[in-house]
């Protein structure tokens, strides 16, 4: 708990599958050109990650209130952020195979997002914004939420699914000016809105 870490430029700390639990209260700073990297799962829970150069993992689990802040590079299977105020912000290149959203996660795309298989939003309490380049296979927003925003150029390959809900208000799944949303598809059940 409570232990601080900096990985100097050029430092690879390589962990066994099942040692990337990261415990409360952790601080890292991973440098330009610094590497974390395991075959198994990445697991901060309530830790902070500061990354400038590369996170390399089966998949990328954060919980409790953690915060991954990524400016260079992280390449992964899926991420999942579903619950407290788990936070992920890319403003490098995020590479996975799958990104889930729930409970109060909060998602936010500034550089470049490649998923290469889908991205599922599912919550009423969740953020996912795009200010940057996503690209996505499918694409299932369901359960409004009031922050699910497109600022600006996103791809969906395949299927765009919207189904918000009985509550979906003022929820809805927004475009701000000059924004683009190119999808292969899409399929809206129940009610849904986009502005």
């Amino acid at each position: 708990d409570n232990t601080v870490i900096y990985l100097v430029k050029n430092a690879t700390l390589k962990l066994k599958a099942g040692d990337a639990n990261f415990q409360n209260g952790c601080n890292f700073y991973i440098a330009q050109g610094a590497k974390i990297v395991t075959d198994g799962d990445f697991k901060p829970n309530s830790c902070n990650f500061y990354n400038h150069g590369t996170i390399e993992a089966a998949n990328v689990l954060p919980n409790g209130n953690s915060l991954i802040y990524n400016v260079g590079t992280i390449k992964t299977g899926k991420v999942t952020l579903n619950n407290a105020e788990t936070k992920l912000v890319n403003d490098g290149d995020l590479s996975a195979s799958e990104l889930y959203t729930a409970g109060s996660s909060k998602f936010q795309n500034n550089g470049i997002a490649t998923i290469s298989g889908k991205t599922t939003v599912n919550s009423n309490d969740n953020i996912w914004v795009n200010n940057g380049k996503y690209t996505t296979a499918t694409y299932t927003y369901q359960a409004g939420s009031s922050e699910v925003v497109n600022n600006c150029s996103m791809t969906v390959t395949g299927e765009f699914y919207m189904n918000l809900g009985g509550n979906a208000g003022q929820n809805s799944f927004r475009m701000d000016g000059d924004a683009s949303c190119v999808v292969g598809s899409f399929k809206a059940q129940g009610p849904f809105y986009i502005y």
